[in-house]
């Protein structure tokens, strides 16, 4: 049954059931039985919740205001806080009633506040645009529902909305009043009339540079003032940085977002609800931290990024984003685009340092170098060097550096911190074996692939031993008794970097521009167990392209010999390695299950076994060979065995013996998103997702983000590629190992 107000909210007509719930809950409203809209929406389930709960709300209000009732929304939205979106577009319909039912109007009387119209929600409550009628002032009105947040939380709104009283700044939205009433907390705040940064960047016509430079300066100096005040925002980001009609910039919810169940850390149920904090937030928060000035200038910076890139540094969810401003730097500006001018990206990435005493000293300073670009004048901000890091350590220690003992360690320091040019650019980077004695070949990264370099590698007769590098990663040959061990590793730009736990990227500085590689544990035998030898080949078409000019273009590749293992690795591997399931795996009865991982992970844990990942090649080229045999077309692989001492018996039952390479658990492989440039998932323009250094590749299934049984899947297409943050792990992924033969050192050395 509906009302004549009813048409235009009835686009999408309801199923048999929802009609026959909305019937039977009119009907019950009108005999005068109390029910509620809840009882009827637990006790069914039907295609489409979100337009019954719509219908049922709209029956609800109807029959309350025929009563007399003025209910508003707000209520609603505490009462289905899951459902915001499918209530919030009734306001139309309530204003609708009011005028059909001849009542006066949908205002609310709040103190001597008369509550006009609601003009946003946020994770605290509503806002609404009101009248003071003591002061005859528009005014905007924050309500914090009682329900929404913790009681301790409350409290601590109520005392911060004390200090943000206190507040007043040309650039900071003033609190004019705050009080508490039964259902909550209301702050009285300044009306902007305007848009926030948020709508303007995502509107047609986005800020010039001039401009974002501009409102970054404006927020800073809000910023500086709040400081002053022993006042931190915590929650610096578009949305709470107002535009007025003058073009000028206002920071407004001095820690309301975060009173609203927006918490510092990123653990618990919450996590997944601060997408839009976790984007802007700095590590020491991610953390669980508490925030410090630094805090708001980190959150600042990633906003001028913003503003000058059209994009974010980072993408994901909350607990994605938090691992990336933990541990990944931001892609300087100017490689997105070179029109940003370069003192503006190293303002910006000033700000963005992680480690919090390497930003700006101050707001006021930020703020200073911001008003000095704006003049076209040199900046004060440069990139931090090793000696200014040394001196600091120093200062940061008087009882230390004032002792002889202490000077004498400082000066000891200083070699290891301070900046000396390398020759060549190069670092001494001592390599070791576990044992000792291997013979090493080094090859750099090609950073278009990912994969080493067809070129004469670099030698080390015998572990440990050392030589000097380029900044860059690199494949390493470790070979002792025939066998070879393959491992990355990375030299960093500067060897005082923040390493990481995973050996490809770790080092130990031991001097100004020398390092030490972690040693790795060479495998004993030439293979591990459950793997099957894949023959080498010279030329064998690995995948065909087709380009945008439609012609098809074939890829040929050479191999060397390896083995590669017949299954993914299995829950049980790690079980019986660790003792104990891995967090993200906690059913005892799924051990079979591929053990899902980050792409570092894998990575590394390859290396413990004395493995690696295969390459992208590689997978490919076992794919097809398995698609041929299934296909009963021989000829190229007729052609690989003239070559080989291996049988065609042999290999197709080393290729029966493979399981789901081409379904199951998506496979991580080695090898950069750019390994086929003419492949559609492939690109690194500046409409990529974000830069392609983050992602990796996955192949030989669809990766799965709600069934934990990839194996139910169809196979796909030998050259189906999947992309993936390499930070990310979700199910539907996993990774099987792959050892080189015993006669790859000599093809190695030939090349």
């Amino acid at each position: 049954m509906r009302g004549p107000a009813d048409d235009e909210f009835d686009d999408f007509p309801l199923d048999p059931e929802s009609s026959s719930i909305c019937e039977r809950f009119e009907e019950l409203l009108k005999s005068g039985v109390d029910c509620r809209i809840e009882e009827f929406l637990d006790e069914t389930q039907v295609p489409d919740p979100s337009t019954l709960l719509s219908r049922l709300v709209r029956i609800e209000l109807r029959h309350r205001m025929k009563k007399g009732e003025r209910p508003l929304l707000d209520e609603y939205y505490r009462r289905f806080p899951d459902n915001v979106d499918t209530i919030r577009p009734l306001t139309r319909f309530i204003d609708r009633l009011f005028r059909e039912l001849g009542l006066a109007n949908a205002e609310r009387q709040v103190r001597h506040y008369a509550l006009k119209q609601e003009i946003g929600i946020g994770g605290f409550g509503l806002v609404w645009e009101a009248r003071d009628e003591k002061l005859n002032r528009r005014v905007a009105i924050k309500q914090i529902d009682r329900t929404a947040i913790e009681r301790h939380d409350f409290d601590a709104a109520l005392r911060e909305a004390q200090i943000a009283a206190q507040l007043t700044h040309p650039h900071i939205v003033q609190t004019y009043d705050y009080f508490e009433e039964e259902d909550g907390l209301y702050l009285v705040t300044q009306l902007v009339d305007g848009t926030d940064l948020k709508q303007k960047l995502q509107s047609d016509q986005q800020p010039t540079l001039a401009q974002i430079t501009k409102y970054s300066r404006q927020i800073a100096e809000a910023l500086e003032y709040a400081h002053g005040k022993s006042v931190i925002h915590r929650d610096v980001k578009p949305s709470n940085i107002l535009i007025d009609e003058n073009d000028d910039a206002l920071l407004c919810d001095f820690g309301v977002a975060h009173w609203g169940g927006t918490k510092d850390t990123l653990s618990g149920k919450n996590a997944e609800n601060i997408i839009g904090t976790a984007a802007y937030i700095p590590p020491e928060q991610a953390q669980g931290r508490d925030a410090v000035p630094a805090s708001d200038i980190y959150s600042l910076g990633i906003v001028l990024y913003e503003g000058m890139t059209g994009r974010l540094p980072f993408h994901g969810s909350a607990r994605e984003h938090a691992f990336a401003h933990l541990a990944l730097a931001v892609v300087p500006p100017r490689k997105i685009s070179e029109d940003i001018p370069k003192d503006l990206e190293t303002i910006c990435l000033r700000c963005v340092q992680k480690v919090a005493g390497q930003r700006y000293p101050s707001a006021a300073a930020l703020a200073t170098d911001l008003s000095l670009f704006e003049a076209g004048e040199p900046i004060h901000a440069r990139p931090i060097t090793r000696l200014q890091r040394a001196w600091r350590w120093i200062r940061q220690r008087p009882a230390v550096s004032t002792s002889v003992a202490g000077m004498t360690l400082c000066l000891a320091m200083l070699p290891m911190l301070v900046t000396v040019p390398a020759p060549n650019g190069k670092t001494q980077v001592t390599v070791q074996t576990n044992p000792e004695g291997a013979e090493v070949l080094i090859f750099p990264v090609d950073p278009q692939t990912g994969l080493m370099q067809e070129s004469t590698p670099l030698h080390v007769k015998a572990a440990p031993g050392s030589l000097a590098l380029a900044p860059g990663q690199y494949w390493v040959q470790a070979i002792k008794q025939g066998v070879i061990t393959e491992f990355l590793r990375t030299v960093p730009e500067d060897v005082n970097e923040l390493a990481t736990a995973w050996n490809y990227r770790k080092w130990e500085p031991t001097g100004a521009n020398s390092m030490s590689w972690p040693a790795t544990r060479l495998r004993e035998k030439p293979r591990l167990e459950g793997m099957v030898y894949i023959p080498g080949a010279t030329d064998f078409p690995v995948r065909k392209i087709q380009t945008k000019d439609g012609d098809v273009t074939v890829i040929r590749k050479r191999f060397n010999p390896f083995y590669i293992a017949t299954t993914e690795r299995k829950v049980r591997d790690f079980v019986d390695r660790t003792g104990r399931l891995p967090l993200h795996q906690q059913t005892p009865d799924k051990l079979d299950a591929p053990l899902s991982a980050r792409y570092d992970q894998a990575l590394s844990w390859a290396e413990v076994h004395g493995a690696r990942l295969p390459t992208e090649y590689e997978f490919d080229y076992v794919s097809t060979l398995q698609s041929m045999h299934q296909a009963g077309d021989y000829a190229e692989i007729d052609r690989i065995l003239a070559k080989s001492n291996i049988s065609r018996d042999q290999l197709l039952a080393n290729l029966d013996q493979l399981k789901n390479l081409r379904n199951g658990a998506a496979e991580w492989v080695l090898g950069e998103v750019g390994l086929y440039p003419d492949l559609e998932n492939s690109t690194t323009e500046p409409d990529f997702p974000e830069h392609a250094i983050h992602w990796k590749v996955l192949k030989g299934g669809h990766v799965d983000f709600d069934s934990d049984r990839p194996e139910d899947f169809e196979d796909v297409d030998p050259g189906y590629r999947y992309l993936q943050r390499y930070f990310v792990i979700r199910p539907g992924t996993g990774f099987r190992l792959v050892c080189p033969a015993g006669n790859e050192m000599e093809l190695a050395r030939s090349h």
